[in-house]
């Protein structure tokens, strides 16, 4: 009786760790459903025609050095270095940078104590790091 229990003890223990493995990814499907592995099985076969090429995306910071090396945002924040007509000096410039699918669109404004002052929207492409303004002059 005490050697039923702890076999069963034991093959229970076994399909939780197989099911915590195959949950974690850590095992494919066959191997969780106890086929037979080599030692070649996690090698693929080599692919024919095209193949898909894993692109590094643009991050966050990296879309907003390329905005921020723009001739005209470079321009609008020299701005700020030099007293101005109708300055304050809680009027400062600011970029901020948010997610949209597969393009990060970047703000470029100015903060003042009751409102921001938009200088331009760019769109980003996370993919080819192509930058494009949205308010055209």
């Amino acid at each position: 009786m005490i050697a039923k229990r702890s076999n069963r003890c034991k093959v229970l223990l076994a399909a939780a760790i197989i099911f915590a493995a195959s949950s974690a990814g850590l095992l494919n499907a066959d191997q969780a459903n106890g086929a037979p592995t080599s030692k070649n099985a996690d090698k693929k076969a080599p692919r024919t025609g095209r193949q898909k090429v894993k692109r590094k995306m643009l991050t966050a910071n990296q879309a907003l050095k390329l905005v921020e090396s723009r001739k005209e945002v470079q321009d609008f924040f020299a701005q700020f270095r030099r007293p101005r007509q109708g300055a304050t000096a809680e009027s400062k410039p600011v970029i901020d940078v948010e997610r949209d699918g597969n393009i990060w669109n970047v703000h470029v404004y100015e903060s003042l104590p009751d409102h921001t002052a938009t200088f331009n929207w760019y769109s980003v492409d996370r993919l080819t790091g192509k930058v494009t303004p949205m308010i055209k002059e």
